[in-house]
């Protein structure tokens, strides 16, 4: 599946996030990392104008990590603008503030795997089952009804 177009002056600011990652997102993202939610996640990921903290593609979930500059009036206003737009593009946005991070580690993971096990669970097979194998050899011919009693297809 082919990524959008990351603009270098972006890619750029991710890179410096994922350097210079806090306290709380390093601790998430060991467990992150090592697929302990059993799922695959990014770090620091570019998604159209905005940079997701963690982001798995597959379960379509973004994952914030809020100090508490996020629980007053202007970056509320803007949180909630970004989480529609994750929306938009089919992501369920879940936040976690510093302090649940640091101190109810266990639950913020559980409610991660949960949340990424849900979406999966319910999602739409990506690949369509497999069609029966004839048996015996027998294939669309037979089912055509062109085969003479010696099973040779017929003019």
């Amino acid at each position: 599946m082919p990524h959008a177009e990351v603009q270098p002056a972006q890619r750029r600011r991710a890179k410096q996030l994922r350097k210079d990652m806090t306290g709380p997102e390093k601790r998430l993202w060991r467990e992150l990392k090592a697929h302990r939610t059993g799922t695959h996640f990014r770090k620091q990921v570019p998604l159209g104008p905005y940079i997701a903290d963690f982001a798995c593609h597959s379960a379509k979930l973004i994952i914030e990590i809020d100090g508490d500059q996020h629980s007053v009036g202007r970056q509320q206003t803007s949180d909630a603008r970004r989480d529609e737009w994750f929306a938009e593009q089919g992501y369920q946005t879940l936040r976690f503030s510093n302090w649940q991070v640091m101190n109810e580690f266990e639950s913020v993971v559980l409610t991660i795997a949960a949340a990424a096990q849900g979406i999966l669970e319910s999602a739409e097979p990506c690949i369509p089952p497999s069609q029966p194998s004839p048996t015996r050899g027998e294939g669309s011919r037979a089912l055509s009804g062109t085969e003479d009693s010696n099973g040779e297809g017929m003019p």
